[in-house]
């Protein structure tokens, strides 16, 4: 265990076949952008631009290295060089040097009104086409060309989401009617954004929630609340129309506005160019409408970290730009033993599965090594690194498929990570406590080797303490993995259990858990926060005494180690024995720390509910001491005269710590050692808390300097993507060596570079590019020919070949006959069942469960129901009732007939079709219990039974009950999640549509990103999310025809597949029916007879 086994070993290699076609494959795409970018009529970017103070995300210090950017002169001109791929109408090698833009000009470049509501822009965007993934370039030959290839279309993502956002404000009828009561004569322009601003103040007429820097978007019609295909369009119509009566723009809310009415000041982009008076449309006393746009904070942090890239290290960069295909064979690159000790072995390997194993060990050996290259703990493992013999690749790629335990993997990734640099952290700080000078004794000056110590295991805390960045797209992912490490802790190098240092970052707006609450950064901050001023001054001077005390203890400490340090040099020295004291091999795993319990202090701001996790580590309360120190017994007798001296000296008394021995004097030491660290770190908190009894005092800087103190002191930091920007990480001193990014297919590679810039050595990236993308809203040419919408997981996987990928192959979700399709399918027949599932699945097969008993209802079927599909509200979104229909009446036959706890899932892809089997499912259960309470009280009239009808109120609350074990969602939103049955409901139909388009080629696969007849059903991505949610049954609903001729080569495997194992139901909606009905007789009757007994 914890060596790559031997066909693992990473080797570097470029077919030149390969290299020809990339160059070829460059040369046409040179082409095809340069003509596009004439067609969209954008120029290349000339001439640079000084940059300014201020320019970073909340106008926060300039990232590290920011004096490295150009310093040029100013110049206004039009907005541009937002061509495909950013090279505008010049080839990549003859276009200048990409200059960085400002977040001011980011903003104009998104609000400009000819971009955001240009109709022939869109149009000739779309006329371009789109290209398929395999198309897609996989390496870039500079910083500018990856840079330039990605600007535009993050740009055009965030226009698309700001039309969204109108869209779906006018649809909720949330337009607020206002009047412009102020508006600059001449528009302003700012610095050299390049683009006009107006300033306006409209007066609400309804209270209006905007928050201080959204997005507003004024317009001088209402928007309708239906039929509008799109905000461009409409636009377009609306220009048509009313000519120069009509005006549309998009800016920022100057002021928090929430719940009231009154003023809104806002300021508008009303031209991408300079100079312009502004237009007639904002004149005094002229009506107006605003709505919601949505904010563009994600825009300015992506932005950052694409403009940025140019600051990683330069090893890393180029792994990033230049991923190279790998080889995994035998040979002597194979990686050391990591550190890890028999007793952790055995704790932990029964935990894992060999595919796991073999996944978490590669991760970690090759983090291990840029975190550990300059270490001195292992002697081996550094002589390897030396000679050369191992070289791991910069980026460590694990896909774990649905149900296969990839949380798990990355807990254990982390754990291992965490407990072999603790191991190193500890070690040296052990090396370098008992590295003191023999003549320190003999000097008049002692305390200058305490003090020259003291600054060494500053250094060594400050370099090699444990630091782990993890990431994930979302708050859902990233509070699964909190949960797993905050309840569950990891295990140490001796097989006992502890609880690191972790910090949740950002989430504030989410609905966090309880656990991921606990250990939030902003819960922390705002207990500094509620300080009064009395109660920090309690505080600072109670932790200044426990300081001094503390110092005074590692002092006493000190001066004994020293003291037997040097008795032990002067009595090898008498015998012939060797000066060199190795540490003790306990004291390289301690990676747990007994929290000192000083006197009470008269207030702290962790409370009483603090848990194990806010402090440094905690130790079990059965913790072995530290084995006794046998250097000396392990020396060579002495000589005879020698040895009576050295008996002599140790027969006399040590003064305060005589009872300890040398290795319990270092734990000692370094648990004060740790205890002061933390006092100063809440020192330096409450030292800046105080000054907001000061005048001037800047709240918000106090507040991200208060995180950054707490990340400062957090081993394993967990925060989403967009979070990892964050201004609080700007004051961080230290760096991320080691960054992983779970769920790292759903998100774009934009997104996946903001965690990288805090000196990123190695990037661990755990997904599966099967499942589901990020969610890109722009179906523009800009977007998909740029590969916008594709992972960085995805694209390295192309670029260093499927060899370099660690696939976990053993899945504990799904039942053998659902797990055979997307094994098939999806992953070419590598997915085997686990253990339990093959137990579970051999139970079924004896017994039956109650919603399996008739044959229609096993594993897996698919029930053909021809309805037909109708679009609505929300979004425009599709339906189908009678599809709707029948997914309900599975779903509330199985509520009604299952056993307690079994959870059910009815999931769609569409947002309205979830609305209608939501209503759908309440309506049916309601009807069915009141059915049944009817019969009762039918029969009890009649004398049969003498039992009481429940009431109306008891037949709602068991209603309730039964849907708390139900979730309608979309499949979008179930990702991740399970049942014990899931039923689908495909939602598209052919029938009864007027334009019904022509069937597809029987071998053109319908790729991800390609919209076709049936939208994003085809998507084989979200295919196989939908198909991969069920534990023992998995029941799909839909139009086969529809599927069988629209839906491409997957769904039409998947119905081959049914009819092959005779799953499928011709007449899906009247076999339910009747069977629903049979089965609902058959429990009535069951429940008359119990009443009669």
């Amino acid at each position: 265990m914890f060596r790559i086994p031997a066909k693992s070993k990473n080797r570097r290699k470029q077919p030149a076949a390969d290299a020809h076609a990339d160059a070829a494959a460059a040369a046409s795409r040179a082409q095809s952008l340069a003509a596009a970018a004439l067609v969209l009529g954008h120029g290349g970017r000339t001439q640079p631009r000084e940059q300014e103070q201020g320019d970073n995300i909340g106008d926060g210090p300039a990232p590290r290295g920011a004096d490295n950017i150009q310093k040029t002169s100013k110049r206004p001109r039009r907005l541009g060089g937002e061509g495909i791929g950013g090279a505008g109408a010049q080839s990549t090698q003859a276009a200048a040097t990409y200059v960085k833009m400002s977040d001011r000009e980011v903003d104009a470049r998104v609000l400009a009104p000819e971009k955001l509501f240009h109709e022939q822009l869109q149009a000739q965007a779309k006329a371009l086409g789109a290209v398929g993934h395999d198309a897609l370039r996989t390496s870039y030959r500079s910083v500018d060309e990856y840079i330039r290839t990605f600007v535009p279309p993050l740009l055009e993502e965030a226009r698309e989401g700001i039309r969204r956002e109108f869209q779906e404000a006018a649809e909720q009828a949330r337009a607020v009617k206002a009047c412009v009561v102020h508006s600059t004569k001449h528009v302003l322009p700012t610095g050299d954004c390049h683009a006009s601003w107006a300033k306006v103040t409209a007066r609400t007429n309804a209270p209006t929630n905007l928050d201080r820097g959204s997005v507003v978007v004024v317009t001088s019609h209402l928007p309708p609340t239906r039929g509008m295909d799109s905000v461009v369009s409409w636009v377009a119509s609306m220009r048509s129309k009313h000519q120069d009566a009509f005006f549309i723009y998009a800016g920022f809310c100057d002021a928090n506005v929430l719940g009231s009415h009154g003023d809104v000041p806002v300021r508008l982009c009303v031209a991408d160019e300079v100079g312009k008076e502004a237009p007639p449309g904002l004149a005094l006393n002229s009506t107006c409408y605003v709505l919601h746009g949505g904010p563009l904070a994600t825009l300015r942090r992506e932005m950052q970290a694409l403009q940025d890239v140019s600051r990683l290290k330069s090893p890393f960069l180029e792994a990033l730009l230049r991923p190279t295909a790998t080889t995994r064979s035998s040979g002597a690159g194979s990686p050391p033993e990591l550190p890890l000790y028999d007793q952790f072995r055995e704790k932990f390997e029964p935990m894992f599965n060999a595919p796991q194993l073999e996944a978490l060990t590669s991760a970690a050996c090759a983090a291990d090594y840029f975190h550990a290259r300059f270490s001195s703990f292992n002697s081996n493992y550094n002589s390897q690194i030396a000679v050369g013999s191992y070289m791991p690749e910069r980026f460590s790629l694990i896909r774990g498929p649905p149900g296969t335990g990839k949380s798990h993997c990355v807990w254990g990734l982390i754990n291992v990570l965490h407990t072999v640099q603790f191991q190193r952290y500890h070690a040296n700080l052990h090396r370098t406590l008992l590295r003191i000078d023999v003549a320190a004794r003999e000097r008049a000056a002692a305390a200058s080797g305490q003090e020259e110590m003291m600054d060494s295991l500053t250094s060594v805390t400050q370099q090699q303490k444990p630091r782990l960045l993890v990431c994930a797209p979302s708050n859902a992912a990233i509070d699964e993995l909190v949960s797993r490490v905050a309840q569950r802790g990891f295990v140490d190098n001796t097989g006992r259990q502890y609880f690191p240092v972790i910090a949740r970052v950002g989430g504030q707006n989410a609905a966090l858990s309880q656990t991921a609450s606990e250990v939030a950064v902003e819960t922390r901050v705002n207990r500094f926060l509620s300080f009064t001023e009395q109660q920090c001054h309690e505080r600072w001077m109670w932790l200044q005494a426990e300081c001094d005390r503390l110092d005074l203890r590692m002092k006493l400490i000190y001066e004994e180690l020293r003291r037997r340090i040097v008795d032990d040099v002067h009595d090898r020295s008498a015998i012939g024995g060797a000066v060199d004291t190795p540490p003790s091999p306990s004291l390289g795993f301690v990676a747990t720390e007994t929290v000192e319990t000083p006197s009470s202090p008269p207030f702290s701001p962790i409370g009483k509910s603090a848990r194990p996790i806010f402090s440094p580590h905690k130790e079990s309360p059965d913790a072995a001491s530290p084995p006794d120190d046998n250097a000396r017994a392990a020396a060579p007798a002495p000589a005879p005269a020698a040895a009576a001296d050295v008996a002599t000296r140790k027969q006399e008394p040590d003064p305060f710590f005589g009872v300890f021995t040398k290795d319990q004097l270092v734990m000692e030491f370094f648990q004060a050692y740790q205890s002061k660290d933390r006092y100063v770190t809440e020192s330096k908190q409450l030292f800046l808390l105080k000054g907001r009894w000061t005048v001037g005092f800047d709240e918000q800087r106090c507040h991200d300097q208060l995180e950054a103190l707490i990340m400062d002191n957090a081993e394993v930091v967990f925060t989403t993507l967009s979070m990892s920007s964050k201004r609080s990480f700007q004051y961080l001193n230290l760096e991320f060596k080691t960054v992983v990014i779970d769920e790292a297919g759903q998100c774009t590679e934009v997104a996946a570079l903001q965690p990288l810039q805090y000196g990123c050595e190695h990037c661990i990236c755990v997904g599966d590019p099967m499942q589901l993308a990020a969610t890109v809203l722009s179906r523009s040419a800009l977007v998909q020919r740029s590969g916008f919408e594709r992972s960085l997981f995805e694209r390295l996987q192309k670029g260093m070949g499927d060899d370099a990928v660690h696939m976990l192959s053993v899945q504990y979700r799904m039942h053998p006959s659902i797990r055979e399709f997307p094994s098939r399918h999806f992953y070419h027949d590598r997915l085997t069942d686990g253990e339990r599932v093959m137990q579970a699945a051999q139970l079924e097969a004896m017994s039956r469960r109650p919603y399996q008993i008739d044959p229609a209802y096993g594993p897996l079927r698919f029930f053909n129901v021809s309805g037909k599909e109708q679009r609505g509200a929300p979004g425009n979104s599709l339906g189908n009732d009678v599809e709707a229909s029948v997914v309900a009446s599975l779903v509330v036959a199985v509520l009604v007939s299952a056993a307690p706890g079994t959870k059910v899932a009815a999931i769609t892809p569409y947002r309205r079709q979830k609305r209608l089997v939501e209503d759908t499912c309440r309506r049916f259960l309601l009807a069915r219990l009141n059915g049944l309470r009817m019969q009762i009280e039918l029969l009890r009239s009649r004398g049969i039974v003498k039992e009481e009808a429940p009431s109306l109120e008891k037949v709602a609350s068991m209603c309730e009950e039964h849907l708390s074990n139900l979730s309608v969602n979309t499949v979008d939103a179930f990702q991740g999640k399970e049942a014990d049955v899931v039923v689908i409901s495909c939602v598209r139909s052919m029938i009864g549509r007027r334009n019904i388009p022509p069937p597809p080629p029987d071998d053109e696969e319908c790729a991800p990103a390609v919209e076709s007849a049936i939208g994003f059903l085809a998507d084989t991505r979200r295919m196989n999310v939908a198909l991969t949610r069920a534990k023992h049954s998995l029941w799909v609903c839909g139009h086969a025809p529809t599927l069988e001729l629209y839906g491409g080569p997957s769904w039409r495997a998947f119905l081959n597949h049914t009819k092959t194992a005779r799953c499928f139901v011709e007449d899906g909606g009247t076999y339910v029916g009747r069977s629903i009905g049979e089965q609902q007789q058959q429990q009535q009757q069951h429940a008359v007879a119990a009443l009669r007994r």
